[in-house]
């Protein structure tokens, strides 16, 4: 056990959203990002939306956020499909072989 009279947890990240890249439907309902409890509840009352309508989700993203994500909805009875701009899943810390 690790005892503290004080934690800070402090990530320092935004994340990025579908409207940096004025990408069309960026605005649409159904869009959402993974920063906060917040985000993280409005998640998990989507994946019952979308239980009621296909069954089906597309996570943004390869990196570590995103691959946990995927994994979340997967196991909550979701087929996932991941859209990511690299080559590779994790290219940031990843090279191709170690992503296989």
């Amino acid at each position: 056990m690790i005892r503290y009279q004080q934690l800070v947890i402090a990530t320092g990240a935004d994340p990025v959203r579908m409207t940096d890249f004025k990408a069309p439907g960026a605005e649409l309902p159904g869009i959402y990002y993974l920063r906060n409890v917040a985000d993280a509840d409005a998640v998990l009352a989507a994946v019952e939306a979308a239980k009621a309508a296909g069954n089906k989700a597309v996570v943004v993203g390869g990196g570590y956020i995103g691959l946990e994500v995927a994994a979340g909805l997967s196991m909550h009875g979701l087929e996932v499909t991941m859209v990511f701009p690299d080559t590779h899943l994790m290219a940031r810390i990843l090279t191709p072989e170690l992503a296989v």
